[in-house]
Parts: structure tokens; C-alpha cells; sequence
């Protein structure tokens, strides 16, 4: 069964236009590690955490996740603490994904669009991450992504 969300859950834009390749960096902090898998970025809030207010990445691996339970379960990879501020997008390292949702569209009438979207990444030394900015993020109505370890 699909989850519909009440008010919807604000997410990056997941189309081709907005997926990126990005290659690792030695120079990171350990806050912004990517995992193969899933892995979602967001703010950590925890005021004792060495990554109080800093940009982090929550590593959710694999499997089939509701965003809209999986997005306030995020947790700081530094104090393990959950609710990350401003989860607003995802990366995936070595793996293949699939993504299923409905989306809000902006005009004079409410309308809803579908997104299925599959997608298989290799390469270890990048990773893909799909980069909007706020003002191009969607409302989802419901959004899944399921995340498989590559054979």
C-alpha cells in the first residue's frame, strides 16, 4: 500500500536534469562520508555534536524505504542522534535504486504527476546525486526508493 502524506514532504526534484556525478575527495569531513547505498543529506541539530549545524550525510544502505518515515529517522553519522534538519536530498554508491512516487504540481489547478525512475551505479570512486535548489524541490505525495547491493 502506498503512503499518502497529508501536507506531502518537501524533496529534492529526482529526474535526469538534476542527477550529478560527483568524485570523492580525500580533503571531506568525516561527516560527509558516502556508503554504498542510499544516503541522505541533511543538518545535524545536536548542539553537542562535532557537526552541529554542518551539512551531513546519513547513510541508509539498502532496502525499501518510505521517505517520509525514513526522512525523520535520518540520523548524524558523528553522534547517532536522529532528526536531521532540512533532509533534502539523496545520493546512491554502488548499487541500483528505483524510485517510485507522486508528486504535486505548481499552477493554477492542483494536479499530481507520477515519477518511476531506475537507476544502477558502479563507478567507486563517484557517486550520483540528484542537486536542486529549494525552490525547484517537489512536494511528494507519497515517494519510495528501493536500494539493492549490486551483484
Amino acid at each position: 500500500m502506498k503512503e499518502r502524506l497529508f501536507e506531502g514532504i518537501k524533496f529534492s526534484d529526482l529526474n535526469d536534469e538534476t542527477k550529478q556525478k560527483l568524485k570523492f575527495y580525500d580533503y571531506a569531513a568525516t561527516w560527509q562520508t558516502i556508503w554504498k547505498g542510499l544516503n541522505l543529506v541533511g543538518i545535524c541539530q545536536n548542539e553537542k555534536c562535532i557537526a552541529h549545524q554542518k551539512e551531513v550525510w546519513s547513510p541508509q544502505h539498502f532496502g525499501t524505504f518510505s521517505m517520509a518515515q525514513t526522512i525523520h529517522k535520518a540520523q548524524c553519522p558523528m553522534c547517532k542522534k536522529s532528526g536531521l534538519k532540512n533532509v533534502y536530498t539523496c545520493a546512491f554508491h554502488q548499487c541500483s535504486y528505483s524510485i517510485e512516487g507522486v508528486y504535486k504540481v505548481k499552477g493554477d489547478q492542483e494536479e499530481e504527476k507520477e515519477i518511476n525512475q531506475e537507476g544502477i551505479h558502479k563507478n567507486k570512486n563517484d557517486f550520483e546525486v540528484f542537486l536542486s535548489d529549494e525552490k525547484s524541490n517537489r512536494t511528494y505525495v507519497y515517494l519510495t526508493i528501493t536500494v539493492k547491493q549490486l551483484k
